[in-house]
């Protein structure tokens, strides 16, 4: 299976789209990512890692 590398600005709409919906399983559908990705950008979009 190839993994799949995603830009850091995609990385920071996914993260402010969860946290403006407050809603990260809809963002992970909308984009088709995992949910746990979704978690962890928006993580390190609160701690300004990213």
């Amino acid at each position: 299976m190839k993994k799949t590398t995603y830009s850091i600005a995609f990385k920071k709409k996914l993260a402010k789209e969860a946290i403006t919906l407050n809603n990260m399983s809809k963002i992970a559908r909308r984009y088709e990512v995992s949910v746990g990705l979704v978690y962890r950008w928006v993580e390190k979009t609160k701690k300004g890692d990213l």
